[in-house]
């Protein structure tokens, strides 16, 4: 249990500097 409270953050981390890389490549 505390493994998957502890790799939650870091995926949705993950998402959220993928989501900002799509969308400043999306832009150019």
């Amino acid at each position: 249990m505390t493994e998957t409270s502890l790799l939650l953050p870091a995926l949705s981390s993950l998402n959220h500097d993928f989501l900002i890389l799509y969308l400043l490549v999306k832009n150019r």
